[in-house]
């Protein structure tokens, strides 16, 4: 693989700037992304409510605090919804985004809410990954899997919704440091193994016990981005790399 850019190029991705123009300041965000955010956690609680059974706008609603309702649910999600992350990839102009947007093209609003829940919940390992690099001993590539295997690992209700797909701005992500090297469909796949392997692994107290515990950003990079993993991740990690 060639050297990947700057991890700082990851600031000007589709999501970050879907993210960054929806959500308006960080300290005193817009209206409609408080409500994105809302059903964003309601999405994550219905689905474990749900225990691997369908999941209905109307548990999702229910789940909404201090309350939701269907029109507002259908302004988040849906054919109709405002601001939907998929359409900023549709209405890029280059071959990866596309794929993209084909490839998480959804056939109803709760899976179009579901993948916009993933990406709002793996932010912040993203913002840890981002502060973290400089300090990494591992290359970007290898560190980014390791940061979505340990949201994974975290997060397995959210992460195994729809297959195992992964947020699809970690996707975009993985594509950019891979500078050309690597399709979004290849990625796509790529990273969905990650997580459906992230997802079935018993857990590790040297890794995810200490996050839960103690914070994310300073557990996972005291263990360099999860080199105390098993055999196994160590070895998909290694293969992700190349």
């Amino acid at each position: 693989m060639p050297p990947g850019p700057s991890p700082y190029d990851l600031r000007t991705t589709i999501a970050e700037r879907w993210r960054s123009e929806v959500m308006g300041s960080p300290t005193e965000p817009r209206k409609h992304w408080k409500t994105k955010v809302a059903y964003y956690r309601a999405v994550c609680e219905a689905l474990s409510m749900a225990q691997g059974s369908p999941l209905t706008w109307r548990a999702v609603v229910a789940a909404v605090r201090p309350h939701g309702s269907g029109s507002t649910f259908y302004e988040v999600a849906g054919p109709k919804a405002k601001h939907p992350l998929i359409d900023a990839y549709r209405d890029a102009t280059d071959a990866d985004a596309l794929q993209l947007a084909i490839t998480y093209r959804r056939g109803s609003a709760i899976e179009q809410l579901i993948d916009e829940a993933k990406v709002w919940s793996f932010w912040d390992y993203r913002e840890a990954y981002l502060r973290g690099l400089p300090r990494a001993t591992v290359p970007p590539a290898d560190a980014f899997v390791r940061t979505l295997a340990a949201w994974a690992g975290l997060n397995r209700t959210l992460a195994a919704a729809l297959h195992f797909a992964p947020p699809v701005c970690a996707v975009e992500d993985f594509v950019t440091l891979h500078r050309g090297a690597l399709a979004a469909f290849r990625a796509q796949r790529q990273l969905t193994e990650v997580v459906r392997e992230a997802s079935y692994q018993p857990d590790e107290p040297t890794l995810a016990g200490s996050i839960e515990r103690d914070g994310f950003a300073t557990q996972l990079y005291a263990h360099e981005f999860g080199r105390h993993g098993s055999p196994t991740q160590q070895h998909r990690f290694a293969e992700m790399g190349r």
